[in-house]
C-alpha cells in the first residue's frame, strides 16, 4: 500500500480519486493494525484533499468512517 501511494503521489493530481483511495486504504490499514497516529494523519490528509475537490465525496465519506474507527479504543 505504501508503494502504491508513493507511485500515485508521483503521477496523479491531488484531486484524483485513485490517489485519494490509496491514502484512505493505507490510513485504514494502519488504524486496523493499531498504528492509529499514522493512520489518522493519513485519513486527515484524505479529508483535507476531499474538501478541496467536491468530486471526492465518496472518498471523504470512507475517510470519515475509517477515522471514526481509528479513534475508537
Amino acid at each position: 500500500l505504501r508503494e502504491a501511494l508513493t507511485i500515485r503521489r508521483a503521477v496523479l493530481e491531488p484531486s484524483h480519486p485513485d490517489l485519494e483511495r490509496s491514502i484512505v486504504a493505507l490510513g485504514t490499514f494502519l488504524c486496523v493494525r493499531k498504528r492509529s497516529e499514522e493512520g489518522a494523519a493519513l485519513l486527515g490528509e484524505a479529508l483535507n484533499l476531499a474538501s478541496a475537490a467536491p468530486a471526492l465525496a465518496a472518498e471523504a465519506k470512507a475517510a470519515k468512517a475509517a477515522l471514526a474507527t481509528c479513534a475508537s479504543p
